[in-house]
């Protein structure tokens, strides 16, 4: 099993479900999202409490360690909010302005 966990690149599986709690609990604040836009932003909430939990464990040292299940689900709550202002500031921006800086010109 951990073999097929590896492959995906799962680090810890019950961080990954708590990260998905997690996410799933500030979820239900947003309500303009559309249904494959809260998968995505799930599935994202899940990536960053996935790979951010044990960084973020050795950040903080000593018991921390101990305590991943609970550093992943406080991930997947605020990463979903990071993630849910990144897909709004996407969605407000002006991309004609950012292809005239970049030299490719408007519509």
């Amino acid at each position: 099993m951990d073999a097929v966990l590896a492959a995906f690149g799962i680090k810890n599986l019950s961080a990954l479900i708590a990260g998905a709690i997690g996410g799933a609990v500030s979820l239900r604040h947003y309500t303009d999202l559309t249904m494959k836009g809260k998968c995505a932003v799930l599935a994202s909430s899940m990536a960053i409490a996935n790979y951010g939990t044990l960084p973020v464990a050795h950040w903080f040292g000593g018991r921390a360690l101990d305590h991943q299940e609970a550093i992943a689900w406080c991930l997947g709550l605020f990463g979903l909010s990071m993630v849910s202002a990144v897909i709004g500031l996407i969605k407000s921006t002006d991309w004609d302005t950012v292809r005239g800086f970049f030299g490719g010109g408007g519509k």
